[in-house]
C-alpha cells in the first residue's frame, strides 16, 4: 500500500468505486430552482428525504439536509411541501371515528375518569385522545359535556347518600 501515515493517494484503497462517482448520481450538484422544485414535488407526494435520495439523479440525503440548513429559501420551500403532503399513516395509529367518540363519552358519563377510560381495551390511549381533542373541536366539546354530566350525577349521588337515601 502506498499510503503513508495520515496521507492517502489516489488508488490506495481496493474498493470498486474509490475515486469514481457513485453510479446513477452526479458527482456535483448545483443548487438550482429546478432541483428544489423536484425535491419539493416528491415531498408533497409523501416521500421522505431518504426515499428521495435513493431516486436516480437525486443528491444524497445529507446533501439535501445540508442544503435546507444553509439556504433559507430551500428550507421554507421544503417546509411548505411537508405541510401539503398527506398525513403519514401509522401502522399502530388509530384514526378518529364517531364510534370512539360515543364509546368514550358513554364511559365518561358513567363517572369514569378519562385516565381510566383510556385504559379500557379497545379505547385509544390517553395521548391519542388528547390529540383528537386538539384536532377535533366537536370531540372536545363532547368530552367536556360528558364530564360535566358525570360531575352533576356525582353531586346528586353524594347528596342522596348524605340524606340517607339510596
Amino acid at each position: 500500500m502506498k499510503a503513508q501515515r495520515g496521507k492517502l493517494e489516489f488508488g490506495d484503497l481496493d474498493h470498486p468505486f474509490y475515486g469514481q462517482k457513485s453510479p446513477g448520481r452526479p458527482a456535483i450538484f448545483d443548487m438550482t430552482d429546478e432541483l428544489l422544485q423536484a425535491i419539493c414535488r416528491e415531498i408533497e407526494k409523501g416521500k421522505g428525504i431518504l426515499a428521495i435520495a435513493k431516486m436516480n439523479g437525486m443528491p444524497s440525503a445529507s446533501w439535501i439536509y445540508n442544503w435546507s440548513k444553509k439556504d433559507r429559501v430551500a428550507a421554507r420551500a421544503m417546509e411548505a411541501a411537508r405541510k401539503k403532503r398527506p398525513p403519514i399513516p401509522r401502522p399502530n395509529g388509530i384514526m378518529y371515528d364517531e364510534q370512539f367518540k360515543d364509546e368514550i363519552c358513554e364511559l365518561l358519563r358513567s363517572g369514569m375518569p378519562i385516565s381510566i377510560v383510556c385504559k379500557v381495551e379497545g379505547v385509544p390511549n390517553y395521548k391519542t385522545v388528547q390529540r383528537w381533542r386538539d384536532r377535533f373541536p366537536e370531540f372536545d366539546d363532547a368530552i367536556i359535556e360528558a364530564q360535566v354530566y358525570a360531575g352533576r350525577n356525582r353531586k346528586k349521588k353524594e347528596f342522596r347518600f348524605s340524606d340517607g337515601m339510596k
